[in-house]
Order: C-alpha cells, then sequence, then structure tokens
C-alpha cells in the first residue's frame, strides 16, 4: 500500500485471496500489489499474466512497456507464452512477421526440469524478464532444463522406498495447494492445514474431491476444521488422518500410509503459525523427518 516507486522490469502473476489477516479484502490487496506498476515510466517494463482477471486487467495501471505472459492461450502478441509443448517469446510484434507466427522458440517444455503446469506460468515471467534485460536465449535454456527450483517451493526433499517427498511448505493459499495437487498424476498423500489468513477454501475441497489420485490428507493446525468440513460436504472417499502434534508424527503417519509410486506432498494451503514459527521452519522440519526416514533405510 505505502509502495511510491515501481521497479524498471515489474512482473504480476496470478494474484489471489493473500494476506487477507492483514489487508481488509482481496480488492485492497490487488490494488497494493498495482503499485509495482502504477508508477512506471515509459522506458520500464511490465510483465502481466493474461491467464487472471486482476492480472490481465492492470496492465492499464503501467505507463511502461507491457509484456504478456500465458499458459492458455493459443499466443500473446507480444510476450511468452506456451503452445504445441514449447515456451514462445515475441520480443515486439513485429516477431510475427521476422519470425513466423509463433515468435522464437525458447525450450520443449518436455525438458523444463519444474514440475506442474502453473510452474510453466513462472517460467515465462522468468524468460520474458530475462529476455528483456537481455540474456541470451541459450543462457535461459540452460537454466530452465536444470533449475530444481528454490526451497520449500514444491521441492523435491527425498525418496524412500520408492515414495516421494515434496516440500511445498511455501504454499500458504489454497490456490498454490490447488497448483501442487495439480503438478502429479501419481497417487498422493497430503499435509494440509495451519493457521488462518481468512481463506476461502470451497475451491480446493472440489479439486479435491474430484481427484482421481488423492489417496489420504493428513489434516494439522486449527484451519484444518474448516478444510475437512468442506471436504465431507462432498462426501468424499479419501482417508482423513488426523492427532498429529508435530512434524514427526506427521511424516511417520505419511509413511505408513504412502505406497511405492506416491508422492508425499506438503502443501499446507495456510500459514504455520501455532506449530511451527514460519513456514520456512515447517519445510525445515519436514525435510529433517524425510532425512531421518532415509537413514534408516
Amino acid at each position: 500500500i505505502d509502495l511510491k516507486k515501481s521497479p524498471h522490469i515489474a512482473v504480476m502473476l496470478m494474484t489471489t485471496s493473500e494476506h487477507l489477516d492483514y489487508h481488509k479484502d482481496v480488492y485492497e490487496y490487488i490494488d497494493a500489489k498495482r503499485n509495482m506498476l502504477r508508477y512506471q515510466t515509459a522506458s520500464d517494463y511490465a510483465i502481466v499474466n493474461r491467464d487472471y482477471p486482476a492480472s490481465n486487467e492492470s496492465d492499464i495501471y503501467s505507463q511502461g512497456n507491457v509484456y504478456y505472459i500465458s499458459r492458455e492461450r493459443d499466443a500473446v502478441e507480444q510476450g511468452c507464452y506456451v503452445k504445441d509443448g514449447a515456451v514462445w517469446v515475441r520480443r515486439d510484434k513485429g516477431d510475427r512477421r521476422d519470425k513466423g507466427d509463433r515468435g522464437e522458440k525458447i525450450v520443449d517444455t518436455s525438458e523444463i526440469l519444474l514440475p506442474g503446469k502453473h510452474n510453466l506460468e513462472n517460467v515465462c515471467a522468468a524468460v520474458m524478464a530475462a529476455t528483456l534485460a537481455g540474456v541470451s536465449k541459450e543462457n535461459i535454456a540452460s537454466v530452465l532444463k536444470t533449475l530444481k527450483g528454490l526451497e520449500h517451493r514444491l521441492e523435491l526433499v527425498g525418496e524412500v522406498n520408492g515414495v516421494r517427498y515434496y516440500d511445498d511448505s511455501f504454499s500458504t493459499t489454497p490456490e498454490t495447494a490447488i497448483a501442487a495437487i495439480q503438478a502429479f498424476q501419481q497417487p498422493e498423500v497430503l499435509i494440509l492445514g495451519g493457521s488462518s489468513k481468512g481463506s476461502d477454501f470451497s475451491e480446493l475441497s472440489q479439486v479435491i474431491y474430484k481427484a482421481k489420485n488423492i489417496r489420504a490428507i493428513i489434516g494439522i493446525g486449527v484451519e484444518w476444521g474448516r478444510i475437512k468440513e468442506r471436504i465431507m460436504n462432498y462426501e468424499s472417499r479419501i482417508m482423513l488422518i488426523e492427532g498429529a502434534q508435530n512434524m514427526k508424527q506427521v511424516v511417520a503417519a505419511a509413511s505408513k500410509v504412502a505406497q511405492r509410486g506416491d508422492v508425499v506432498l506438503l502443501s499446507p494451503a495456510c500459514a504455520s503459525f501455532g506449530m511451527f514459527t514460519n513456514y520456512k521452519e515447517r519445510g525445515e522440519q519436514f525435510r529433517k523427518e524425510v532425512k531421518e526416514l532415509i537413514s534408516k533405510l
């Protein structure tokens, strides 16, 4: 809200009902984020996600050069997008004429190491920002083929008896948990819940109910009751595991339920306070307990 200066290259991704614990509503939060664009000049760059209304409609707030990103639309006039299994860039509208209708191919999506369709949005944003900053196509592609991701953001922390454990502790909203859930086709054991941020779990509950690959959910924290209530409204047949008081008990419960080929996914959809100091501590404790499992093999 207090921001009075915008960056030279500003990126506005998916905007969701985040930080409602200190914003009065989602509209105030979106308006605060638009300050990233509001003070730009004609020499600056704005990168805007076209796939979400709140972001897409924010382009009018920038006086800079606007570039769009998308993983759902067939193409964008000027920007970075996903089509036919590849990431493409149109540096300017002339790319349509100079390099063909699609622009310039950066990398095949099959070569990108980060899991999940939602990460293609992040890839497009990073590719566009790097391109505008003068990074070569070759260097961009090289990074995308080797980058494992940041800590606590859908990070693979280990494999035990054929079960992969992913730390997505940075997921503190229902929307980010949905993205993590939809990143995998394998059977999943989810770890959900935490402290309140005033989130609406309705869509998350529907996604969980409709998913065919969720084996079990380990519910933790004060918000688990609200999440469970919405899941039960859909008469879900998913196994619900409750009562874990710390991360050791959480991981132990997950290891008992998970089978070879499964994914254990810590993507809480909630803040961490109560059981943990912050999302980093939550993720570090998860990593520690998974490493303990590995050491016993």
